[in-house]
């Protein structure tokens, strides 16, 4: 590496334009069709428990009701004519954190400059007074969405919400659901309790995530350790008359990972510098050069343009490296993508287990991990469209290059109902996703600077 590598990443051409009605409306599909009525009489007591997927969390923050709207639960109820879903619904900013401060969702302005990425601001006594709420007034039956943000399977089945709000775990998320009845129950407890007959459960990815999302420098979530709360976790819901679980997708596949390193190689090339950048090795002590050409498997995360673009020197030597949680090595890359099909398969061996039983109905297992991958190889056509996981760009992910868009959300409901439908006999329409296009993939190119807020809520989100 030249020691005068100068990456005036405020210059890359990325693509963008307005976020204009960055959710979806109330107006959703709510009539149902099917062959008949009393198919889906034991599936109106529906609840779903997972983490910030399944909360509905978009563009760095949760709690947006037009973002909450579409959250795949909800428009799974509003397919089976669920009338009164219940989920946590804030304020219109939503509620991230990025160094610790709140934060509102991230948007794309249009500036004297071209396209700049910011966050909105939040109304904490606002914020407060709905926490407050929740704590005297929800109803913790069924039908109601019980994800929380940032939640791992560990938590979920280990972690009482009291304990987890507070005790060093931290998530603010968890005090939406603590009340004087809930604050001693974990989150598949009060799920289990709700009196569901169908249940949904999304747990798993965050056991990864967390150590995706901090270059490997955060926890992964033991094997052992893993199979323990999953066998409670499962034992738990499994008493629902119908379960579907969904595994885990691939970790690495989102644009948090794959997106920047193909803007920076196109800058290093423009400046006629080999594709490489200085990172610190924590484990070694010292700073290493990290080749980001295809098949390296090394990613420098999307968090790391923000970091460069603050200071175009960044990475340019061993004098000023790029901190090692900025960079997913291939080592750490392994380790993660062994831990996905680890889970992945005491998933499956779980469900098996249950199945193994006399069941009215067998427990469902969603393929989200291969449905994903299909995603990244071949984009999702609908409409005349192809989507695709493009940061930005292609419609399926929001800004914060981890959570789907409202349209992604749209597609992942109409997986689920597609298993319902092909394992259960069922006949439910799927969400008419011409409600999604045009709303989230409002996003084309155009040859400007974006500007880069700093991802913190992202990241943090995976440290509670």
């Amino acid at each position: 590496m030249k020691s005068t590598l100068n990456l005036r990443l405020g210059a890359l051409a990325l693509v963008a334009v307005s976020l204009a009605g960055c959710g979806t409306s109330d107006e959703l599909p709510t009539t149902p069709n099917y062959s008949d009525a009393a198919d889906l009489a034991g599936l109106q007591a529906y609840t779903a428990i997972g983490n910030s997927l399944t909360a509905g969390y978009q563009s760095g923050a949760w709690g947006n009701p037009e973002h909450v709207a579409a959250s795949y639960p909800n428009l799974i109820a509003r397919q089976l004519g669920i009338a009164d879903f219940k989920q946590v619904s804030m304020v219109g900013t939503g509620l991230g954190f990025s160094g610790g401060a709140p934060v509102g969702n991230m948007v794309v302005n249009i500036g004297a400059t071209g396209p700049v990425l910011s966050y909105t601001t939040v109304d904490m006594a606002n914020v407060a007074a709905l926490q407050a709420g929740a704590a005297a007034d929800f109803d913790f039956t069924a039908p109601r969405n019980f994800g929380i943000p940032g939640i791992t399977l560990m938590h979920a089945a280990g972690a009482p919400l009291d304990a987890y709000y507070a005790n060093g775990l931290g998530n603010p998320y968890a005090n939406f659901y603590r009340n004087a009845s809930s604050g001693s129950k974990t989150q598949v407890q009060l799920a289990a309790e709700s009196g569901a007959s169908f249940i949904t459960c999304w747990l798993g990815n965050n056991d990864v995530l967390g150590f995706v999302t901090s270059g490997g420098t955060g926890s992964l979530t033991p094997s052992a350790t893993f199979q323990a709360t999953l066998s409670g976790t499962l034992g738990a819901l499994g008493t629902a008359p119908y379960l579907a679980v969904m595994n885990i997708p691939s970790v690495t596949d989102i644009p948090f990972v794959t997106y920047f390193n193909p803007v920076l190689n196109a800058k290093l090339t423009a400046l006629g510098y080999p594709h490489a950048v200085y990172a610190m090795d924590n484990e070694l002590g010292h700073a290493v050069p990290i080749f980001t050409d295809a098949g390296t498997n090394n990613y420098i995360l999307l968090p790391a343009a923000t970091a460069m673009t603050l200071d175009p020197t960044l990475g340019s030597s061993p004098a000023n490296p790029l901190p090692d949680a900025l960079v997913l090595d291939a080592a750490e890359l392994a380790v993660a993508q062994a831990a996905v099909e680890d889970f992945n398969q005491q998933l499956a061996d779980g469900v098996a287990a249950l199945n193994a039983a006399d069941r009215a109905h067998d427990v469902l297992l969603v393929d989200m991990n291969s449905f994903f991958t299909h995603i990244v190889a071949h984009g999702y056509s609908a409409y005349g469209e192809t989507f695709t996981t493009q940061f930005v760009s292609g419609g399926i992910f929001s800004l914060d290059g981890v959570h789907p868009t409202s349209l992604g959300y749209a597609i992942v409901a109409n997986q689920i109902l597609a298993n319902l439908n092909e394992h259960w006999g069922l006949n439910v329409e799927p969400v008419d996703l011409a409600e999604f296009i045009g709303v989230n993939n409002g996003l084309g190119s155009i040859d400007q600077p974006l500007q880069w807020p700093d991802f913190g809520s992202v990241v943090e989100l995976f440290q509670h």
